[in-house]
């Protein structure tokens, strides 16, 4: 028997220097099967949550037509967007979304703590960081996990 939810992965590429491929994939059984996919007149990878909501709201309308809700979307740190972030949570979806180092962490009550760059772990050291809120806006709350590898010329494998 497999997970209780779905996992999809959220994914740009860029196409011919012109058009960018927004596409959102299943993950099952260590492969990433194709669900919904875009193509807009766009120079590069990185779009705004204007131009992923509409793909991400056609994939919402599918899986609730299946019943399927328990839904965990995984995304590079090019999606670590408040806007999305709470779309996601409307949605009653869960998301696993990298950050940049330059992203504020903030305490629960919102008093600024670091941002994630300023926190230091040695080789193979874990933190997480709960019920926290993150950038200016302190969207929140969320749990942060930071993880570092073996070395620092490790792939980031563990």
């Amino acid at each position: 028997m497999g997970p209780a939810f779905l996992t999809l992965a959220l994914d740009t590429s860029i196409l011919f220097g012109r058009f960018c491929l927004i596409r959102v994939a299943v993950l099952y059984r260590g492969r990433a099967v194709p669900l919904v996919s875009r193509v807009l007149e766009h120079a590069s990878a990185q779009v705004g949550t204007e131009q992923l909501l509409p793909v991400l709201a056609e994939v919402k309308g599918l899986l609730d037509f299946l019943g399927l809700h328990d839904v965990r979307l995984l995304a590079d740190r090019g999606f670590c967007d408040t806007a999305l972030m709470g779309w996601l949570r409307v949605c009653g979806w869960h998301f696993r979304i990298r950050i940049k180092s330059s992203l504020i962490l903030a305490a629960p009550d919102g008093q600024r703590v670091c941002t994630i760059g300023e926190i230091k772990l040695a080789a193979r050291e874990t933190r997480c960081f709960h019920n926290v809120t993150i950038t200016g806006h302190r969207f929140g709350p969320v749990h942060v996990a930071l993880g570092r590898p073996r070395t620092a010329q490790s792939s980031g494998r563990w």
